[in-house]
């Protein structure tokens, strides 16, 4: 019977079987879509040794090696074909029959508990009695980030960097040694590539075409994607992962590590309890976010904290935060939300401090420098290469001899090579006070209150009293604070993050 008469007198098909042609159509589809995106399993190179490996750890069933050659390898669960196909057949079922979670797909922690329940429907329990690590393995992955999935879920990676399909590099967090480590993560052919970061994009609420080439998202976890799609502004398709620390370090990390001092952490933290107005300067990846996130967790834990930012990388401690964040609109301009359109908001939450994460335009550090104006204690951090870059960057966003008064400190931040550890580091290259000229001259006065030493990697170091009589600005905190003796204030504090 190839349909039922309507009451038209028309024949047509079954409801029963009209559903049932769109599910398999769905099914066959969703199949195809698991196949593409499953480009494979990674494996370590037979040519491997173990005396070149320097580091070894697990990211659940995956194991990750890190060589001395500047080589990231994963290795994951061997598969056979017919184990392979298995795994699309149950990964498929799951996709029909779960709900579907916040990007349309299913939530991975429900995933394995449905797996034995979709073996028994599909007739496949003995397999997975017999592979069910593999199995539950490779079935998370298609709902996690794919053949990506390792380094997704590797919190010691911080950046992962995709300049093309056959280029995947990683920074990691734990090991300096090379800039990038190339990885032995393969992404299968263009179309394929194209098709898992689409996918990525969907778990980011985003989306790329040829019309919208270049995509900035946030995955549910909270890392940044950056992505120029196929061949519109970019020779194919690319994309990068900033990774953020889901445990971030804290001021006494900073110093075991030696990226400041305990005497410039105290002074900071007198600095940040004067509610004054300081920016945080660096070039792409020199520790500006890590600095100033520490930094920041030293404010009165009482305080009401606004953070502004285009991807929410600050992870305070504090219990009154208000993190804001910018929205783009690509269908209608005028409903985007920038980091301009966002500073003036924090005024009518009542501050203490408010942070800008990233000013990038000139109206974004111009709105900074108003909001300081407003009496509230800031933090602001951009890209500049050095205290002076960053006087003349401001300069140029229109920030006069007034509002430029306002800025207490500017702490440069970079990567150095260490000749005492023979790797890279993160050093505070130097902190300078901001101050105008005598007179009230136009030109703004910097003096540099801490400096660091590439070649022996040391930092100048003052005792308390000696630090209170260089500093002005450390002197104007101590009498908005009331403190009497400053110095031992400081000498107190510094000996706090000695122990």
């Amino acid at each position: 019977m190839l349909g039922t008469r309507r009451q038209d007198g028309k024949f047509g098909r079954r409801p029963d079987m009209m559903e049932g042609a769109i599910r398999d159509m769905i099914r066959d589809g969703v199949h195809r879509e698991l196949h593409a995106l499953d480009v494979g399993h990674a494996s370590v190179p037979r040519t491997i040794t173990e005396a070149e490996v320097v580091d070894s750890y697990g990211v659940g069933d995956a194991r990750v090696f890190v060589t001395g050659d500047g080589r990231y390898i994963v290795s994951e669960p061997e598969v056979t074909p017919e184990l392979e196909g298995a795994i699309h057949a149950l990964a498929s079922h799951l996709y029909m029959s779960m709900d579907a979670g916040p990007a349309g797909r299913p939530d991975a922690s429900e995933i394995e508990g449905r797996i034995w329940q979709a073996a028994s429907e599909l007739g496949l329990s003995e397999t997975v009695s017999s592979h069910h690590d593999e199995i539950a393995y490779y079935v998370r992955r298609a709902y996690g980030y794919w053949g990506l999935d390792v380094l997704f879920r590797d919190d010691n990676i911080e950046d992962i960097m995709i300049p093309g399909r056959a280029a995947v590099g990683v920074v990691l967090r734990a090991h300096k040694g090379h800039p990038v480590y190339r990885t032995n993560v393969r992404l299968g052919t263009d179309a394929e590539f194209d098709s898992l970061v689409t996918r990525i994009l969907e778990k980011c609420d985003a989306h790329a075409s040829n019309a919208e080439p270049i995509v900035d998202a946030v995955t549910p976890e909270g890392d940044r994607v950056s992505v120029a799609f196929r061949r519109e502004v970019s020779a194919g398709t690319a994309m990068n992962v900033r990774k953020f620390s889901r445990t971030p370090l804290t001021i006494a990390d900073l110093i075991r590590g030696g990226m400041l001092t305990p005497m410039m952490a105290a002074y900071w933290w007198t600095l940040v309890d004067a509610m004054s107005f300081n920016i945080v300067v660096g070039v792409t990846s020199s520790g500006k976010t890590t600095l100033a996130n520490a930094l920041l967790a030293l404010a009165h834990p009482d305080w009401m904290i606004v953070t502004v930012e285009d991807t929410p990388e600050m992870r305070l401690p504090h219990t009154h935060l208000l993190s804001l964040r910018t929205r783009a609109s690509a269908l209608n301009k005028s409903l985007s939300y920038r980091i301009e359109d966002l500073i003036p908001v924090t005024l009518r939450h009542n501050p203490h401090l408010v942070i800008v994460g990233e000013a990038r335009s000139r109206d974004a550090i111009y709105a900074a420098f108003e909001n300081a104006a407003a009496g509230h204690g800031g933090v602001t951090t951009l890209h500049a290469p050095s205290a002076k870059k960053t006087i003349e960057r401001v300069r140029f966003a229109g920030v006069d001899s007034t509002y430029l008064s306002l800025l207490w400190t500017v702490w440069h931040c970079r990567e150095v090579r260490s000749p005492r550890h023979g790797r890279a580091v993160r050093r505070v290259a130097g902190v300078d006070e901001v101050s105008m000229g005598h007179g009230g001259g136009p030109e703004p006065r910097m003096d540099t209150i801490f400096s660091h030493a590439v070649l022996d990697d040391t930092f100048t170091e003052y005792a308390p009293r000696e630090l209170v009589a260089r500093s002005a600005r450390l002197r104007e905190a101590a009498e908005s604070l009331g403190l009497e003796d400053p110095a031992e204030v400081m000498r107190a504090t510094a000996l706090y993050y000695r122990a």
